[in-house]
């Protein structure tokens, strides 16, 4: 019983640690493009395995995605 909680929280930190590097990657590659620092912007949502996110900043929410090493973001109308 002991082993199976202690995989289940390590389980979750790892799950967290991978959320998180996410999120702070797309902030990082979303700034720029959005005109807000990486820490000022929310990113709402993923799909297509992490290759497009919904990012929103001072109230404006933009469309981002990546094809290869290449980022754009498409403000929401």
């Amino acid at each position: 019983m002991k082993k199976a909680i202690v995989f289940l929280a390590l389980s979750f930190t790892s799950l967290t640690s991978c959320t998180s590097a996410y999120v702070a990657t797309t902030q990082r590659e979303s700034s720029g493009l959005v005109g807000c620092h990486p820490e000022e912007i929310n990113i709402e949502s993923t799909s297509f395995g992490g290759h497009t996110w919904a990012a929103t900043c001072k109230n404006t929410k933009f469309y981002c995605g990546k094809n290869k090493d290449v980022v754009s973001c498409t403000e929401a109308k």
